[in-house]
């Protein structure tokens, strides 16, 4: 039966995993992910007690997904800056999705397929509640587009893949023109002009600013060409 769920110990251990997985560019904010974590996750542990149908194990699994998806939505909220008198309120959304589809429903929390789609739903959650948000200009488009777009699970999944390593290597700018089109476009605009800047001080005879701008043009030209970017890598052990 629920109601023999120890849940304050087992919330007690999920906040302690914590200090283990959060990353370092959140280390600032470990308290305080911590304790929402905690909160939150509580808040849903105390409705599971009540819920005369479901048997401990199952209960673990329902809190478990919840503390998680509390951990890491969290953390997108800060990286984004989403003021936090507002992060319980979408928490609390999130969590009663994740409760409803897995309590209402009677959905396997440990199913893959389950759990995937307890993704989209978290996702999906969370997105119209930072709209929300947006479209009633209590956070501005900045915010609004760095939450929607940007997932702290995929930097993590990344970082614990023990079979790749990180590499600097040069990128074309047409690899990642679709997702900049802006700085392509600002490209195509100023290198034109320094060039054309440059001809135009050389005829002149102001060289210093003929060099400066055939200096920004090449500068600009060697960036457009080629672009530092991070790439994960798979490399095969030598016996395999």
């Amino acid at each position: 039966m629920s109601s023999d769920f120890n849940y304050k110990d087992f919330i007690d251990q999920l906040r302690f995993q914590v200090r283990g997985v959060i990353p370092d560019k959140y280390s600032e904010h470990e308290i305080y992910v911590r304790d929402t974590m905690y909160k939150m996750t509580t808040l849903a542990a105390e409705e599971l007690v009540n819920e005369t149908d479901i048997d401990e194990e199952h209960c673990k699994y329902i809190t478990q997904i919840i503390a998680e998806w509390t951990f890491h939505k969290t953390l997108d909220m800060i990286y984004a800056n989403i003021p936090s008198r507002f992060h319980e309120a979408i928490l609390h959304k999130i969590n009663f999705d994740i409760y409803d589809f897995l309590v209402e429903k009677e959905n396997d929390a440990t199913s893959e397929a389950v759990i995937q789609k307890i993704e989209k739903l978290v996702n999906k959650s969370f997105k119209k509640a930072v709209f929300k948000l947006f479209d009633a200009k209590l956070i501005n488009k900045k915010v609004y587009n760095s939450a929607i777009t940007n997932s702290n699970i995929d930097e993590m999944a990344a970082s614990k893949n023990e079979n790749s390593d990180l590499y600097s290597v040069p990128v074309s700018i047409w690899d990642v023109i679709k997702v900049n089109p802006f700085i392509t476009l600002a490209y195509f605009a100023v290198l034109p002009l320094t060039f054309i800047t440059a001809l135009i001080s050389f005829h002149q005879q102001h060289l210093p600013i003929g060099f400066c701008a055939l200096s920004l043009f090449a500068l600009l030209l060697w960036r457009f060409l080629t672009r530092e970017s991070l790439i994960s890598v798979n490399i095969p052990d030598e016996d395999s």
